[in-house]
């Protein structure tokens, strides 16, 4: 199942038709489908999905004293 470029995946990853895609999980399985400029970050419980652009206002997130 892939077909994704300039990618990272760390953990259980499913995707397709993906790019510039980074996904990391430490547990549960993460699938990604026709996705561009994306990141995906599961933690335990806590789940953030951001565009590449967006990450500079990953910390002024409620409860994002641990991402």
């Amino acid at each position: 199942m892939s077909r994704c470029r300039s990618d990272s995946f760390q953990g259980r990853i499913d995707q397709r038709n993906c790019r510039n895609v980074l996904v990391g999980s430490d547990g549960p399985r993460v699938s990604v489908i026709g996705l561009d400029d994306v990141i995906v970050a599961v933690d335990g419980d806590e789940v953030q999905v951001a565009s590449s652009s967006g990450t500079q206002q990953v910390g002024k997130q409620p409860g994002a004293a641990n991402q």
